[in-house]
This record gives structure tokens, C-alpha cells and sequence, in this order.
């Protein structure tokens, strides 16, 4: 049920004593690699998932399976070559394509955006004359981060997004607060148009997919329709499985979310960001330049924190990077630990895919390399330290409620329309979750479709706590 790709050559003199050793190394990664598969079925039957594609790098020896099935409605089985909307895991792509142009001179890393974009503007002035291109990937610039829109599939359609920033509320004081933004990335995207004169996708592909021979990957689904595409499906907690079909990526939101891609291909990009080379042996990044993409530069969520759109955290003192992405009714999340050689993506066609994947990747560290997250011990109950998460939190895209009900805190995730011309995507409300203390003004939600998620109040600089952050955003409080 899985494939896997060896790059070793041995002479045929002391073959047999090689062979030995090599048999019982691949018997116990490929037992390893068997068990994380089984466990992938489990949990993907506990979620309603209906379709997962898996690769892990160790040792740069190659892993790759799939499970279940492309569309519930039009069954066919996936595989390592089956494509998914890997949704936010493009912007490490996009920032890999930002570096190279930085690496040939073309900008710098803290050229103010407005020197190369003099039409961009926000709302707020301060943080239109502040921001520089390092600040686009690195989620503190403040403003709302949300705004999707379908501006067309036109060649504008990035222009026309350029346009709409200038009604763009500021959420947060510029370069104070981490919460995770879209709309950087389509700024992004817009600069590099404008310093190369091409379209971002091909910049993109140019410059990054192509090279690294990933070639089932690409952006425009019309041109990817001969090959096996995952659909996507909203999973409830009641055992339905809805194929809300292939709900195709905005091209405004191309370089924040648009890349499509597999697990084979994923495993080249994951490689590139091991060793800085694909496979012929050329680079496509200076070490440096991956180097520094890799570290951290600014704090983010509890301990973690963010490098050139990398995420990252130290898990017993060994760095581990990942991003996740999200697109409608599908979910993936890629994870690399450069010192280990030792790589792990994984690709859902259902919006319950993080429930599958955070257990996967949680099971392949562990397996494979000894690595355990600390987890957050729950306290008890505490009434007077959970009061100041009552309350409403409005967001854009979902908004959070926390209430008691007798000696429990509960929250309910509200979702939004995600709307666009004449049609929009609902999502069914999920049941009230239960919340318990994990730490001073943190919560963690126990169990339900979102367990293990934290949520934290932010201090403003009046000593007030108006912000939720919560599933990587900022969320206001209502009076």
C-alpha cells in the first residue's frame, strides 16, 4: 500500500554484509511507517475523513501512501500521486519565491512596500508608511488579515485586491500583536508581479515547483483536470459526509493559499528544505537564505514562533518547522525537522482533516524520532480565573462565545458565511465544547471537534485584555 524510493547504489563486493544492514534499517522504518498508516485509518473513521495521502522523509529514504477516497459521491481510491488544495502550505512556497528574487538583488527583505506598490495604502496611514517586505511574512502588521475575496479570474485579479486594502480596518496596533494574515501574502504576491512583470503562479512555479520537478503540482485547476484531483467535504460530528465539490481557489488568493499538490511532489519540496537542493544536486536556495527562513524572528503563539513564513517550536530542544493550510473542505499540514533529516507531510479532503493529521504527525515524531510535545495539564476549576473569557469574541470569519454552565466554561466556534458572487459555503455549527484552565489568562478546549486547542487573552497596551487569539487569530471583544 505504499511506495517508497531509495537513492543508494551499493558495489557489488561487500553487497551481501551491505544488504544485511540496510534490510533490518528499512524493516524497522517501514514498520513504523505501516503502524502511523494504521492509525491514519483509525482516526480517519473517528472523524468522518474520507480520503488522506501521507509521505515522511527519514534518512533520506522516501514513504508515501493513500487512504480512502477522493469524493464520496465518485469514488476513486488515492494515492501518492493524487492531487489536494494544500491552502496555506503555498505561502512557504511563495516566500521561497520572495527569497530568490531577493537573492538576484531585485528587493530587499526591509524595502518599505510602499517603494514598490506607491498605490498600496490601508486604513490606518502609520502602518501603510511602516510595513516592509519581511513584515508580509511574519503575521504582526495588524490589520485584518481575512479578506477573501473573488476578484475574477482575471490577470487583475491581484490589482483589484490592491484597491479594496485601503478600506482595510486595523485590528491591532502595527508590529504589536501576532495573528495570522492572509492578505500579506496577496500583498506579496502583488510585489513580486510587479518586480519580475509575470503573473505570481508563474513566478512561483518558475522559480520554485518546476525545479524541484514537482510536476503534478500547479495552481489553475482547469489545467490540472486529467490527473486525480481530491474534492473537498465538510464532515459533521453526526456521521454525514457532504461532498461540497471542488470549490476552486480564488486566483486573488492564489499566493496565500492556491498551490495543488501531492504527496510525492510534497516529499521533493520537503527534501529542498532539508538539504537547500532537489534531486539533480543544483540548489534553488543559498543554504543561508534557507537557513534564515528556518530561524526564529519573531514570537507567536505561547512558546512558539515564526521565521520567513515558517512556523516554528523546539520540541525537546530539537527545532521543528511546519505550516498548515486550509481550503474549503480540505486540510494538510507539512512538518520538517532539518537536524533529524526527517520530514512529514500529510493531505485530508475534509474540513475535520487537522483532527486526523494532529495525530499522525504527533505519532510519526514520536516513532520516528523520539520527539514528544510537553502537553498542557488542565487546572482545576477556578471560576474567578476563567470569568474574563465570558463574553463574545467577533471575528471575521467565525466568532467565539464562552459561558458557564454550572461548574464548566464552555465555547461555542460560530462560523460565518465564507460568501463570493452569488454563492457561499456554510458550515454546520459544531456542539459546544468544554473549556478548562491550562495557565494565567489560557484556556484549552477538552474535548469535541477543536480539543487541544488553546486560547489565550492579549494584553493592549492600557493593561486591558481585549483580545482572544484563538486558532492562530485575533478576536475582539464585545462589550
Amino acid at each position: 500500500m505504499h511506495n517508497k524510493r531509495t537513492y543508494f547504489q551499493w558495489l557489488p563486493g561487500i553487497a551481501c554484509l551491505l544488504m544485511a544492514t540496510i534490510s533490518l534499517a528499512d524493516s524497522s522504518s517501514e514498520h513504523k511507517f505501516s503502524e502511523i498508516r494504521k492509525a491514519a485509518e483509525v482516526a480517519m473513521q473517528d472523524a468522518n475523513v474520507p480520503g488522506l495521502a501521507l509521505g515522511i522523509i527519514y534518512k533520506s529514504e522516501e514513504y508515501t501512501t493513500g487512504i480512502g477516497v477522493t469524493n464520496v459521491d465518485h469514488p476513486q481510491s488515492v494515492d501518492a500521486d493524487t492531487l489536494f488544495a494544500i491552502g496555506s502550505v503555498t505561502k512557504t512556497f511563495t516566500a521561497s519565491a520572495m527569497m530568490s528574487l531577493i537573492e538576484e538583488g531585485l528587493l530587499q527583505l526591509d524595502t518599505p512596500v510602499t517603494d514598490i506598490l506607491p498605490m498600496f495604502r490601508v486604513a490606518d496611514m502609520q502602518a501603510t508608511k511602516q510595513v516592509k517586505v519581511v513584515d508580509l511574512f511574519q503575521h504582526r502588521t495588524g490589520w485584518l488579515g481575512d479578506h477573501i475575496d473573488d476578484t475574477g479570474q482575471g490577470d487583475d485579479a491581484l490589482d483589484r485586491v490592491m484597491w479594496q486594502l485601503r478600506y482595510l480596518p486595523q485590528i491591532t496596533p502595527f508590529g504589536e500583536v501576532w495573528t495570522y494574515n492572509n492578505v500579506n501574502y496577496m500583498i506579496a504576491g502583488k510585489i513580486m508581479e510587479e518586480v519580475t512583470g509575470q503573473l505570481v503562479e508563474q513566478v512561483i512555479m518558475d522559480r520554485i515547483v518546476k525545479p524541484l520537478g514537482m510536476v503534478n503540482s500547479g495552481f489553475d485547476p482547469r489545467h490540472l483536470l486529467s490527473k486525480k484531483l481530491a474534492v473537498g467535504h465538510a464532515a459533521s460530528t453526526d456521521d454525514q459526509v457532504i461532498n461540497i465539490s471542488d470549490v476552486a481557489t480564488f486566483r486573488s488568493v492564489y499566493p496565500a493559499g492556491g498551490l495543488r499538490s501531492t504527496a510525492r511532489d510534497m516529499l521533493k519540496y520537503a527534501s529542498f528544505q532539508l538539504n537547500h537542493k532537489h534531486s539533480h544536486g543544483e540548489g534553488v536556495l543559498k543554504p543561508a537564505t534557507l537557513a534564515l527562513m528556518q530561524q526564529p524572528l519573531v514570537s507567536a503563539e505561547m512558546d512558539d514562533w515564526t521565521g520567513i513564513s515558517w512556523f516554528g517550536e523546539d520540541i525537546q530542544g530539537v527545532k521543528v518547522i511546519h505550516h498548515g493550510g486550509r481550503w474549503i473542505g480540505m486540510t494538510s499540514k507539512l512538518v520538517v525537522v532539518p537536524e533529524k533529516d526527517f520530514a512529514i507531510v500529510v493531505m485530508t479532503n475534509s474540513d475535520r482533516g487537522s483532527e486526523v493529521y494532529g495525530e499522525i504527525i504527533t505519532k510519526a515524531l514520536k516513532d520516528f524520532l523520539g520527539l514528544e510535545r510537553e502537553e498542557l495539564k488542565t487546572l482545576p476549576f477556578d471560576r474567578q480565573s476563567l470569568a474574563p473569557f465570558v463574553g463574545m469574541f467577533r471575528g471575521n470569519l467565525e466568532d467565539f462565545r464562552f459561558y458557564f454552565d454550572k461548574d464548566q466554561l464552555w465555547v461555542e466556534r460560530l462560523y460565518k458565511a465564507m460568501a463570493s458572487g452569488k454563492s457561499s459555503v456554510k458550515y454546520k455549527p459544531v456542539p459546544p465544547m468544554p473549556v478548562s484552565l491550562v495557565g494565567q489568562n489560557k484556556v484549552m478546549i477538552t474535548s469535541g471537534a477543536n480539543a487541544g486547542v488553546v486560547g489565550e487573552l492579549i494584553e493592549d497596551a492600557t493593561g486591558e485584555f481585549p483580545y482572544l487569539r484563538m486558532m492562530h487569530r485575533i478576536y475582539l471583544r464585545e462589550d
